[in-house]
């Protein structure tokens, strides 16, 4: 299993053992743009299609941030099979 599909796993799974990075990959790769925080903050914000989610680069990161990012991911998967 590559690491990607081990990520993906991990997310739809449940788990809470994944890092900011981890979570910044899924989002990027699902055409989230990311941006940057400004000075003094570690809030980093990500920008699809009117969606958007804020995540504090924090560790560990909070179950909230990791349970919306697989809300996202599992709508993008959604949307996906309805264009095929």
């Amino acid at each position: 299993m590559s690491k990607w599909d081990e990520l993906l796993r991990k997310l739809r799974n449940g788990s809470y053992d994944l890092a900011f990075e981890d979570l910044r990959k899924i989002l990027i790769s699902l055409g989230y743009i990311e941006t940057l925080p400004g000075s003094g903050s570690s809030h980093h914000t990500f920008r699809k299609n009117g969606t958007r989610i804020t995540i504090p680069r924090h560790e560990p990161i909070g179950r909230v941030y990791i349970m919306k990012v697989r809300k996202i991911a599992d709508e993008e998967e959604a949307i996906n099979e309805q264009e095929y």
